[in-house]
């Protein structure tokens, strides 16, 4: 029995230990030993990329080059021998390694005779300052966008890179052929510097991560299309062969680099060279790159479909180089081609570069959805031939998004306008242009249905100004203006032969722009009078008989205010044999056969005619002529016809100079007239005051007026 008990304590015992020593086991895991490690701590910095461009020449030193700085402006007129250098430096001053391209740019060319500056001028780049003993042996190359340095490399942070640019008229045998009478060749200069990342930062694998695919051939473009690379960089021509797909959900940039992507085709339905659904952006990094399609269909009736260049069905963005579509006169009367055919829902916006239709629509906007906007941005570059804004169905109206903020606007001699708004509705409430920017050559026309009464100006805003583009629109927006209209001439050429006419009896300004020459706007007689409550004109550029009324002997003409400011009028020259050239000539000689109140001529330019203003019957207090510049006018500059006893007349601050006759004068006078710090040179015979002539002098002061830098009073 005690046995017994003995051995029970005992296994008693020997479980209880080895619970114990189960249980110190298991806290070892977190009681025993303890030890800790902590690391020197990195602090993660993204990389920049950054490069700068400085030059300098005979009269700058390292200045760095930003949008304002004019390259090679040293000479204002070309020649054969002439030559200006600049010293160019391009400075890494990011944390990561690049490549450079920096390439000559040459805009704005002009072409006088097949011939312009591009044929004549060379360049050449020098390690040393250019000489005419240097250049004449350097390696001189065509000037048009040449490449200065390709794929140069500069260090991170430090490094930098600095050689010569000469530009040179090397003389030639044919160089007479550029004196072009009556004629200057023109072209601007300037560099195009483009950086990249270089390929010598390296992760855990290797220094390729931040290398962009490379497409030497159509395969590598497809295969790298089908990667996931955000830049293909073209590495040589490349030839299509099918349409090149840019899928949805697809963001890429296609950097041509110089190169051309081309393709030329015999179509059997509707195509595109180029099919984007995704997010393209094309550039060039060069200067000389292009993607260019033709079709080449021997159609000989209308299949009614479209051939295009690039179709975009998602988001396109030109930054540089060159789309255009090549087909031919022929072709193009049946195919409808398009450097680019947009559609619902898209949008393309161009920034630079070329967008270009050999005959016929560089950008067709098919706005055919009420519920998808239609939408093309163009900030800059250049359109050749005509943007197209068009609404296809005659039963529901469209919805599209014109935006011109600038580029320049150029065509080719068959087509007629720079943008046209074509119409097949009656509603355009959603389909709306917007233009604050750019240069046309033949501006903008409206082609509708017949019966819509869709005008221009339903579709074209422009700051709450009506816009017109040629004479005809001009005269249709004066004879139907409401009182407050503004009338902004927005294309440059002629707008000839416009009639104030019957009653015009609101306030209406017309402004000019750039390049537009309105000649003459004539005040007509008709069945009742002519009234104008307020007419401005600003920055109006007129010709010949810029701005006249019809003399009559009746009084039917009422001006209650006319205002000009800054506006030219230019005659056909002082020496113009036809009797009655004034450049501005208002009312009769008769008084009391008009009434005319408070007119303002101000900072005008007048110059080159028989006579340069004639004012008469002038019935108001408020009549100022001040700050004007009167020049080479063969008779009287400045003639007061018939100022009523009513009428105050201020004749203030102009310039009258080179006349061959009288400054001033006054017809019938019975009012008052203030001349004041006038400044007369060179015109007539200031000795004996032929300067100025009254028939009936009425109340006239002088004060502070010069001829030829001597004070001068007539009535003295």
């Amino acid at each position: 029995m005690t046995k017994m008990k003995s051995t029970k304590r005992a296994l008693l015992s020997a479980v209880l230990a080895l619970m114990l020593c189960i249980a110190m086991l298991v806290g070892t895991t977190y009681a025993w030993f303890t030890d800790s490690v902590t690391s020197g701590r990195n602090t993660i910095v993204s990389g920049n990329l950054d490069v700068e461009l400085y030059h300098s020449d005979a009269t700058v030193t390292d200045e760095e080059v930003t949008a304002n700085t004019k390259l090679f402006d040293e000479v204002a007129l070309w020649e054969p021998g002439v030559m200006v250098w600049e010293k160019l430096t391009v400075k890494n001053v990011g944390s990561l390694a690049l490549k450079y391209t920096l390439a000559i740019n040459v805009t704005d060319v002009t072409v006088v005779n097949g011939k312009s500056l591009t044929d004549v001028l060379k360049v050449a780049v020098l390690n040393e300052q250019p000489t005419r003993q240097n250049i004449a042996a350097a390696q001189l190359q065509p000037l048009s966008s040449f490449v200065l340095k390709s794929g140069a490399s500069l260090a991170a942070n430090t490094g930098a890179e600095s050689f010569y640019v000469a530009i040179y008229w090397a003389p030639g045998a044919n160089d007479n052929d550029y004196n072009i009478a009556g004629e200057q060749l023109r072209a601007t200069l300037g560099v195009n510097l483009v950086a990249t990342q270089d390929t010598v930062e390296s992760d855990s694998f290797d220094e390729q991560y931040d290398k962009m695919a490379t497409a030497d051939s159509v395969a590598e473009l497809e295969e790298a299309l089908a990667g996931d690379a955000d830049l293909i960089v073209l590495g040589a021509d490349l030839e299509l062969a099918d349409t090149l797909t840019i899928p949805a959900g697809r963001t890429v940039t296609i950097d041509l680099a110089g190169c051309t992507m081309s393709q030329k085709n015999v179509q059997t339905s509707a195509y595109a060279m180029i099919d984007n659904t995704g997010n393209l952006t094309i550039k060039d990094s060069v200067g000389t790159g292009k993607i260019s399609y033709e079709d080449s269909t021997p159609y000989t009736n209308d299949p009614g479909w479209a051939s295009n260049t690039i179709s975009n069905k998602g988001m396109l963005t030109v930054n540089s180089g060159m789309v255009e579509n090549l087909t031919s006169e022929a072709v193009m009367n049946y195919g409808y081609p398009h450097a680019i055919d947009v559609y619902q829902g898209s949008v393309t916006t161009i920034n630079g570069g070329t967008v270009k239709s050999l005959n016929y629509d560089s950008i067709r906007m098919f706005c055919n959805s009420e519920t998808l906007a239609t939408k093309v941005v163009i900030n800059g570059g250049t359109i050749v031939n005509r943007v197209s804004f068009q609404d296809p169905h005659s039963t529901r109206p469209g919805y599209g998004i014109l935006e011109i903020n600038g580029g320049n606007f150029v065509t080719t001699s068959g087509v007629t306008a720079n943008v046209r708004l074509l119409n097949f509705c009656n509603n355009c409430n959603n389909m709306k242009a917007t233009v604050t920017g750019g240069t046309f050559d033949k501006g903008f026309k409206t082609q509708d249905i017949a019966g819509s009464g869709i005008k221009t100006s339903d579709w074209l805003i422009m700051g709450g100004k009506i816009v017109v583009t040629n004479a005809t629109e001009l005269q249709n927006a004066i004879d139907n203006a409401n009182d407050g209209d503004v009338i902004k001439l927005l294309a440059a050429g002629s707008y000839e032969g416009i009639e104030l006419k019957g009653a015009l009896a609101q306030n209406l300004t017309i402004e000019g722009t750039e390049g537009a020459i309105v000649k003459g706007i004539r005040g007509v007689k008709s069945t009742s009078q002519l009234k104008i409550v307020g007419l401005t004109l600003k920055n109006v550029d007129f010709q010949d008989k810029g701005l006249y009324f019809d003399d009559g002997k009746t009084p039917w003409n009422y001006v209650k205010a006319l205002t000009m400011t800054e506006c030219t009028f230019v005659g056909s020259g002082a020496g113009d044999a036809v009797v009655g050239n004034r450049l501005f000539d208002v009312g009769s000689d008769s008084p009391g056969s008009n009434q005319y109140f408070d007119i303002v001529i101000e900072k005008c330019t007048i110059s080159n005619a028989i006579q340069g203003m004639r004012l008469g019957g002038l019935d108001g207090n408020g009549t100022v002529i001040k700050g004007n510049v009167i020049k080479n006018i063969g008779h009287n500059a400045i003639t007061l016809r018939s100022v009523s006893a009513n009428g105050v007349v201020l004749v203030e601050g102009n310039e009258i100079s080179n006349g061959n006759d009288r400054a001033l004068r006054i017809g019938t006078n019975s009012g008052s007239v203030t001349y004041k710090d006038n400044r007369i040179v060179n015109c007539g015979d200031s000795e004996d005051g032929s300067n100025f002539k009254a028939n009936t002098l009425g109340t006239v002061v002088f004060v502070g007026n010069t001829v030829d830098g001597a004070a001068w009073n007539p009535l003295a």
